[in-house]
């Protein structure tokens, strides 16, 4: 048996994962905005 143990639960991981996936374009989106501002 392994020393480290998960935390949280397949579920729970598995819903974080789909939220990051699903607001991955909005973060691009707003990196592409402050790299356009900083440059100009």
């Amino acid at each position: 048996m392994s020393k480290t143990r998960n935390k949280f639960s397949l579920e729970v991981r598995a819903r974080a994962v789909r939220m990051v996936l699903e607001n991955e374009g909005d973060y691009t989106y707003q990196v592409y905005l402050c790299t356009v501002a900083s440059s100009a």
